[in-house]
């Protein structure tokens, strides 16, 4: 049975009118590309808790070779979206697995994993809740969670809070006023046949009202288990791509995989060249905001360089990045518009 915990102490409440609040109008929607950079870990601390405090992260160097993304496709698009009657939207990952939430207008659930293949799908039995709606400096719960893996028992529980308020400086010369921060900590067990094994973590997550995704996360996490009983602590940090390409990382790519001409362009189309080891590409056009504007797919690529013609007839002129998922590969270069 889930347990929902929610602690409002009537000081946090009066204070809440002036204090960010996560909600629903933050929620995901289909379109949206949530992306982030690793920083290098040296220096990264760990943040204070409490209300006006300052968060300042402007010395991280960012990884510009860690990069990840995903993008929100509606539930219609789920394959085998018939096995997760709960849910609402998928994130999509490149490497065809999608995560399936259910997302409303009071939570934020993880109801499961997609494939193609119906063998590979894995169906919560007990859900995750990682976010209740509204939340802000003060809120928070616990909810335990379970399922079954190839075999393998997996269960815990997820422990969030709105641990602070306050100002966050990030790379770039970038400073927010009004950010929220929210701690989450977390416990899973997997039992497997022939081993235990045992993980926890915390993560803090750095919200705004510039983006519906946190702007800085920091995890720490340790693990053992009883084949190898060695205790392994991790520590990272990520920063939030569709705000940070504000902030000097925009360009998450090689020359010598990916190219566009001309750029600034006036044409209705602009020239992408890349090298393919993969059949399928997706290029996507986003706006500032992460948002994709104009997506394309392309089939039965050859291996090795392409040139592409990518059409932006009624596309408005302005700032945007192109992104480019082939295989393993993915790239986001500026294109400026005139």
């Amino acid at each position: 049975m889930k347990t929902l915990l929610v602690y409002l102490a009537l000081a946090s409440t009066l204070c809440l009118k002036a204090q960010f609040v996560i909600t629903a109008t933050a929620n995901p929607v289909a379109g949206d590309v949530d992306a982030s950079v690793g920083t290098n870990t040296a220096g990264l601390t760990i943040p204070v808790s409490g209300t006006n405090k300052l968060w300042n992260y402007s010395g991280l160097t960012l990884m510009t070779n860690a990069i990840s993304s995903a993008t929100y496709v509606p539930f219609s698009a789920i394959p085998n979206n018939n096995l997760f009657p709960g849910g609402t939207i998928g994130l999509s990952y490149v490497g065809g697995y999608t995560d399936v939430y259910k997302v409303n207008a009071s939570v934020r659930e993880l109801v499961g994993a997609a494939e193609a293949s119906t063998a590979n799908c894995l169906v919560l039995s007990d859900p995750i809740i990682f976010l209740t709606l509204p939340f802000g400096y003060g809120s928070g719960y616990y909810d335990t969670f379970g399922f079954t893996d190839n075999g393998d028992v997996i269960s815990g529980g997820v422990s969030l809070s709105g641990s602070g308020t306050g100002t966050l400086m990030l790379p770039g010369s970038i400073t927010l006023n009004n950010v929220l921060k929210v701690t989450m900590s977390y416990t899973q067990t997997e039992t497997t046949s022939s081993y235990t094994s045992t993980s926890k973590g915390v993560q803090h997550m750095f919200y705004s009202s510039v983006n519906k995704f946190p702007l800085l996360t920091i995890s720490t996490s340790t693990s053992n288990n009883t084949q190898t009983p060695t205790v392994f602590t991790n520590i990272d940090g990520s920063i939030n791509k569709n705000f940070a390409v504000g902030v000097g990382i925009e360009e998450q790519t090689s020359e010598n995989n990916f190219s566009v001409f001309p750029n600034p362009v006036s044409a209705q189309n602009v020239t992408i060249t890349f090298i393919s080891k993969s059949e399928l590409t997706n290029i996507n056009l986003l706006n500032t905001l992460g948002q994709v504007v104009k997506e394309n797919v392309y089939n039965n690529l050859s291996a090795g360089e392409n040139k592409i013609s990518f059409d932006l007839k009624n596309i408005p002129t302005g700032i945007y990045y192109l992104q480019i998922k082939t295989g393993e590969y993915e790239g986001v270069k500026k294109l400026v518009i005139e």
